[in-house]
């Protein structure tokens, strides 16, 4: 065989050799891709391969992070796909993957759709309504709906032919709404019917009974209360976060500012994410450990058009001492019922209650002195008095200086420059904690 021969004879094997492995491995065709039923937030993929494929999809609203994969797990030549999840007005992009039975996979250029003109047929849900106050003469009507809408309110007198319906409107599309309605008359029975109805017009409604019937007449009685935590409460404060709880007496937004220093408020955390209510909530983060955080509480458009800010409450973020672990004996009293001896408190200057227990609570008797610490109030009291001149202290504040030198580890002398002016000794807080504050002053 000569040269020429051998040449074409290579040739020839490599060219069967290709067109066999060519065969074998046709590559399929993905056709027909389309984009239909582009409604209520979703949208059906469909296409054609022309051999049964198994397929993976892959969607996003930006090119190069196509987030969402759904699967399409059965072999078959035409295929429909739901694509959930999708927002108005956004460009959507997507890949198909066809998969073949032999593993041979296919993938689809890049492609896009539009949701500008995404049909809305769905009526809204209602996830809460409901009359947030009802006072002498006003009501507060919340309501939280699925989707943003917007609402009106109809409301009238039950039954009446002589007071004409009246109607309140609330035009901002959100998903959050409070609604004050004013000059209600008490003791009438009213109706109120709500219409919130969404952008492409779809609406749900729902009708509230309610008859005026409260001391609260006008913004006089507004109020912040029963505030917590102040000092330290180990269900609501950690090393590096507090949970504050409060209430008011009149529907509101309400907000904390807090900071390190006492008449320093720079940081503001909203409540309950913004939402309005008689009881608040607002959790505090990125705290420090072992500090003294001072704070006071916002309450905005209230009902009855008033706001308010409280007075400055504090607390720390120290971890209290541990619990001593001695229970009451058969000979022992324990008169705060906290379950440790009235005698061991005093002698280890631990009391489970914890140093800042409410001195107005030990005033009124809510809770009471034990016959240790009237003993340790009288010693307090002989020693104190003769280095205060003729300085006068009301029982208020001897107990609170007692509290302070049983269980805060003040000594006499932080007590009697205290009386003198200095800050020296904090009601809430123990000298451990007081004196890392930039307030404390000798």
């Amino acid at each position: 065989m000569n040269k020429f021969s051998k040449i074409s004879l290579f040739i020839s094997i490599f060219l069967l050799i290709f067109s066999a492995v060519s065969v074998a491995r046709a590559v399929f065709s993905v056709s027909s891709v389309t984009i239909s039923q582009l409604e209520n937030n979703h949208a059906t993929l469909s296409w054609t391969t022309s051999v049964p494929t198994k397929a993976v999809v892959s969607y996003g609203s930006t090119p190069d992070d196509l987030n969402i994969r759904l699967s399409y797990g059965v072999s078959v030549y035409q295929h429909d796909l739901v694509l959930n999840g999708l927002e108005t007005k956004k460009t959507y992009y997507y890949k198909i993957v066809a998969i073949d039975d032999s593993g041979l996979e296919v993938t689809t250029f890049l492609q896009s759709f539009s949701t500008k003109d995404m049909a809305d047929t769905v009526a809204p849900k209602l996830i809460y309504n409901n009359t947030e106050q009802i006072t002498d003469n006003a009501l507060a009507l919340r309501w939280v709906s699925d989707e943003n809408t917007r609402g009106t309110i109809y409301y009238g007198i039950e039954g009446s032919t002589t007071v004409a319906e009246k109607i309140v409107k609330d035009g901002a599309l959100k998903k959050d709404h409070i609604v004050y309605i004013y000059n209600l008359k008490a003791h009438q029975p009213y109706y109120v019917k709500l219409h919130a109805e969404d952008k492409a017009g779809n609406m749900v409604e729902n009708t509230f009974y309610f008859t005026p019937n409260s001391p609260i007449k006008d913004g006089s009685l507004m109020e912040i209360y029963a505030v917590q935590p102040q000092a330290f409460d180990a269900e609501l404060i950690r090393p590096e976060s507090a949970t504050i709880q409060w209430s008011t007496t009149l529907v509101c937004a309400s907000s904390i500012s807090y900071g390190t220093k006492a008449g320093s408020h720079g940081k503001t955390v909203q409540a309950d994410n913004g939402a309005y209510g008689l009881d608040h909530q607002a959790d505090l983060g990125d705290l420090k450990p072992n500090t003294i955080y001072y704070y006071v509480i916002n309450a905005r458009d209230c009902l009855y058009k008033k706001n308010m800010t409280s007075r400055e409450y504090s607390f720390s973020t120290s971890v209290p001492q541990k619990v001593l672990g001695v229970k009451i004996g058969d000979n022992q009293t324990d008169s705060d019922g906290d379950g440790y001896p009235d005698s061991l408190e005093v002698t280890n200057h631990y009391n489970p209650w914890g140093y800042g227990r409410v001195v107005s609570q030990l005033v009124n008797q809510q809770i009471s002195w034990n016959v240790h610490e009237k003993s340790q109030l009288t010693d307090l009291q002989n020693i104190v008095r003769p280095q205060i001149d003729k300085i006068n202290l009301d029982t208020r504040s001897w107990y609170t200086y007692a509290n302070a030198y049983i269980y805060g580890g003040y000594s006499v002398s932080d007590i009697v420059r205290s009386i003198k002016g200095a800050k020296t000794v904090h009601p809430n807080f123990s000298l451990e904690v007081w004196q890392t504050s930039a307030d404390y002053q000798l």
